[in-house]
């Protein structure tokens, strides 16, 4: 009725043409519309934490440093092991914990 081409895809698919074609008792006209259908995954970005420097203290926990990120996150990782006492969560990136050894700033 219209020629609206509406709706929400449920699969991804490669680019397929469509051709299309309106008329009336007068004639016809012809288009082509070419369609794909990508996945709605798209990399997280912006990942910020609170405390880009955390100052501990040995014995006294540290505020949990939660995460920002836009986007979906579905693994986490760190690059070495965080400071005896304290415990990087691989399920929601946050660190947390109660530091019971001295060390210097690693990044």
């Amino acid at each position: 009725v219209n020629g609206i081409i509406s709706g929400t895809p449920t699969v991804t698919s490669g680019t397929t043409q469509y051709y299309i074609t309106a008329g009336n008792s007068a004639g016809s006209t012809k288009d082509t519309v070419a369609i794909a259908v990508t996945p709605a995954v798209t990399a997280p970005i912006n990942l910020n934490y609170r405390f880009p420097t955390l100052s501990c203290v040995v014995g006294t926990a540290i505020v949990p440093d939660t995460p920002t990120v836009t986007g979906t996150v579905t693994t986490w990782s760190i690059s070495a092991s965080p400071t005896a006492g304290l415990s990087f969560n691989p399920v929601n990136g946050i660190i947390s914990g109660t530091p019971t050894v001295t060390s210097g700033t690693t990044q």
